[in-house]
């Protein structure tokens, strides 16, 4: 039972379903009404009833938006030539098909058909993402100037980069422009010396454009970087001082000391019966996470603790194993649609479908079955 809910009396209960009845109705017609646009549009059929333009048709006939009109418009087109994606837009919505317009072609009409009946929009949303990544080479030019937010998880900001650039960045990672957003500013560290920099584009944005460029070049070129530090004053004017042209060694040695500090502090894998993590490998796992999804190329907040070897067959809670996922990354691997996962999570990454041989797919759909039997469970 959700927070907050209460008993509902007989008359209650009644007026209730009739609304949440009514508001399906609701959805499903205007759903409807948006999948004819395109064909009133090139019927003129506003123009010969009398109206000014299409936008005053759609608002004053069944209350849909200009912004509605416009995005509705816009996936049609990209319907075309693409039934199967047609028939699942009839079935769901115009708005669940959304995220794999720009990806889908009349050859993969019905693998992304398939993906749309499976998943959610915001897992679809990632896996899309993740797609463009490793399936779609990436010739994008050019240097990029990258500024991660202080605040956990939210973003990165995008220097020096032409509005043709930040749209096709934007379309990789959401499908969608991102809007600005204010953030205070934090002290950078550069050669240049010490200044303020704001923060503005969402979290996920820089572990992408990282990716993109270590995965896919057989050369990766250099990344211009700056990372906003909190530092003290008298830490801040030494390094400043240094003016060091190649940062690479001795962040490096950095990230090796880290790592070697995670290894000692590391915990000893916990066997067990109970499927709820031991709270000294959570602190670990979360500590080495940052909190964050440790997805390869995702700054998501973490949303689940992930057994990459599935307890329900090791019955083990093992840290080096065990692994901090958003949301629809957790979703992702439990439909089967995560590569590598008996390796490091450096390696991991979408693969185009599931594999029906592999035990960890066939426990989650096991388990996913017993959940539909017993939803309490």
């Amino acid at each position: 039972m959700r927070k907050g809910y209460c008993k509902l009396s007989k008359d209650e209960r009644a007026l209730h379903e009739q609304f949440v009845e009514f508001g399906g109705d609701a959805r499903k017609w205007i759903n409807e009404c948006k999948l004819l646009l395109l064909k009133i549009q090139r019927m003129r059929i506003w123009e010969k009833r009398g109206f000014s333009s299409l936008y005053e048709y759609s608002c004053k006939l069944a209350g849909i938006s200009e912004r509605l009109v416009d995005d509705s418009l816009w996936i049609l087109k990209g319907l075309e030539n693409k039934p199967e994606l047609m028939k699942v837009a009839k079935e769901k919505s115009l708005s669940a098909v959304r995220q794999v317009v720009s990806v889908a072609t009349e050859e993969t009409d019905e693998f992304w058909a398939e993906k749309v009946r499976r998943m959610s929009i915001s897992e679809l949303r990632v896996y899309v993402n993740e797609w463009r990544l490793v399936f779609e080479a990436d010739s994008d030019e050019g240097d990029y100037e990258l500024f991660p937010e202080t605040k956990l998880g939210n973003g990165v900001s995008l220097r020096n980069v032409t509005r043709s650039q930040q749209e096709s960045l934007v379309d990789a990672r959401t499908g969608e422009l991102l809007e600005s957003q204010s953030a205070p500013s934090v002290v950078q560290i550069n050669p240049a010396g010490v200044q303020g920099v704001p923060s503005g584009l969402q979290g996920d944005s820089l572990g992408s454009q990282l990716k993109t460029r270590l995965d896919l070049n057989s050369e990766p070129r250099p990344l211009k970087v700056i990372i906003p530090l909190y530092l003290k004053p008298e830490i801040a004017e030494e390094l400043c001082r240094l003016n060091n042209d190649d940062w690479n060694e001795p962040i490096n040695e950095l990230l090796k000391l880290r790592r070697e500090m995670l290894e000692r502090e590391r915990p000893v894998p916990v066997k067990t019966k109970s499927r709820y993590v031991p709270a000294l490998i959570k602190r670990f796992v979360l500590k080495r996470a940052n909190c964050k999804c440790e997805f390869p190329g995702c700054a998501k907040q973490y949303f689940e603790l992930h057994h990459a070897d599935r307890f329900g067959v090791t019955w083990l809670h093992d840290p080096a194993r065990l692994f901090a996922l958003c949301s629809q990354h957790h979703q992702l691997a439990h439909q089967g649609l995560i590569n590598n996962e008996d390796k490091n999570i450096s390696e991991w990454s979408v693969r185009a479908d599931v594999d029906d041989h592999d035990l960890r797919y066939g426990i989650d759909q096991l388990v996913t079955k017993f959940r539909r039997v017993a939803p309490g469970a």
